[in-house]
């Protein structure tokens, strides 16, 4: 709840950042994971429940408390199998020690006023087979709902879904507005996911594992159905297959048949696009950096005994200058298209965010065409489904800077709750600009 806390001190602005498990057992590490992740991914709905209960605003009370009332209701709401007085005996406990008695009896007069929200049956929380989107139902992934009692949701259809699936109003508005509201309906129940770990094998050069494998809808991709561990050993064992989504390596196939001598990937992250360049073009001298210092020392342990890959510093980026045959730009987006994957995201989005990315998203294009030699291309990718960051840097990179896109792609999420993993996808955005 330490990691809850910091978040509410600093929401809407929530970041990535990972849970300090170390001091746990695996069993109570992934639980601790699976509660965090819940309240992160249904923050809106758990306010909006626990407003219903408060007095004073949610938002007044001290960060301390807020964590603990959102982390008390996800697992009152959603974790079916743990037993609701634990949870709110617990949850009081570290609100005591942490806040002080008066806050605790406060968290446990609520808490067990959200318990008597939950609609039971018998010993467990009272569910309908399918979602039907009534006032007093919360979808789940399972493609289930859970019954509420005492609470309604808004009559108002779109703030119903924003509400009941943990998204901004303004971003199921601002789908519905450019495209259509069963378009922002399928983005917010594909945000309900916890997506599946989809391995890249299409150049995979030795037999895949027999056993926690499973073929994905789309070709060249496995489910991965292992434990932490055995992925990590999986992976530490081969470098010819990777974590990727299916929509992420479908940017780099954008690039597919051109002829590349020198690659530059100036938003490398953590290298899964820069290991897919080096598959494709296995002649080809990858340059790769990023300018977050944590990330390059990632990209230069995974690359260390790599020839082929070299990690450079931005400053460094400039003998590159005219060389590149092909400039991978994977830009720092709003990451709607993979809210499912990055829950925090959702609660970032604005406007004002947006035109922000927008205007960096231009400054790196804008650099980076110095890396290019004559008759190289930009591939620029995106894991977001907005225009603005999409379509829009298509045409103004074509408007500005001469480069006009030869390939273009665009991509919704796929999957849903009660659906089979191996649908699942991420959206996202590629064009290949000359």
């Amino acid at each position: 709840m330490s990691l809850l806390a910091r978040h509410a001190r600093r929401y809407p602005d929530l970041r990535a950042e990972e849970l300090d498990d170390s001091k746990l057992s695996p069993r109570d590490g992934a639980l601790a994971h699976a509660i965090a992740d819940q309240t992160v991914r249904r923050w809106i709905t758990l306010e909006y429940v626990l407003q219903q209960r408060l007095k004073r605003p949610f938002r007044e009370h001290a960060p301390a408390v807020q964590a603990a009332l959102l982390a008390g209701s996800a697992q009152l709401l959603f974790f079916d199998r743990l037993p609701s007085y634990a949870v709110v005996d617990e949850t009081v406990e570290w609100v005591k020690t942490q806040h002080g008695r008066k806050s605790a009896g406060l968290v446990n007069a609520i808490l067990r006023r959200v318990m008597e929200s939950v609609a039971r049956d018998g010993e467990h929380t009272a569910k309908r087979k399918a979602w039907t989107d009534q006032p007093d139902e919360l979808p789940l992934a399972t493609g289930e709902a859970v019954v509420l009692r005492g609470v309604q949701l808004p009559d108002h259809e779109r703030e119903r879904l924003a509400i009941s699936t943990g998204m901004p109003t303004a971003l199921i508005t601002h789908i519905a507005r450019l495209h259509t509201f069963d378009k922002a309906r399928d983005v917010a129940m594909h945000g309900l996911l916890r997506p599946p770990v989809i391995l890249n094998t299409s150049h995979a050069t030795a037999p895949l594992p027999e056993t926690g494998l499973a073929p994905h809808a789309i070709p060249g991709h496995h489910v991965f159905s292992g434990t932490a561990h055995d992925l990590q050993t999986l992976l530490s064992q081969r470098s010819d297959i990777w974590a990727q989504d299916p929509t992420s390596s479908a940017a780099c196939l954008l690039a597919a048949g051109t002829s590349v001598r020198v690659a530059v990937d100036v938003c490398a992250g953590r290298g899964t696009k820069t290991r897919q360049l080096r598959a494709l073009f296995p002649d080809a001298k990858i340059i790769a950096t990023d300018i977050h210092d944590d990330r390059r020392r990632t990209l230069t342990k995974v690359f260390e005994n790599d020839s082929q890959v070299q990690t450079v510093t931005p400053p460094d980026m400039i003998e590159w200058f005219g060389k590149a045959d092909l400039v991978l730009i994977d830009a720092p987006c709003s990451n709607s298209g993979v809210l499912a994957r990055r829950v925090e995201a959702r609660h970032r989005w604005s406007d004002a965010s947006i035109q922000s990315l927008v205007e960096a998203q231009r400054q790196i294009l804008a650099d980076s065409i110095r890396l290019l030699a004559p008759g190289g291309a930009i591939l620029y990718a995106t894991c977001s489904i907005d225009q603005r960051e999409n379509d829009a840097q298509a045409a103004w990179v074509t408007k500005w800077h001469q480069r006009k896109p030869v390939r273009m792609e665009s991509r919704w999420p796929t999957g849903g709750p009660g659906r089979p993993t191996n649908e699942s996808t991420d959206g996202g955005f590629a064009a290949l600009l000359r």
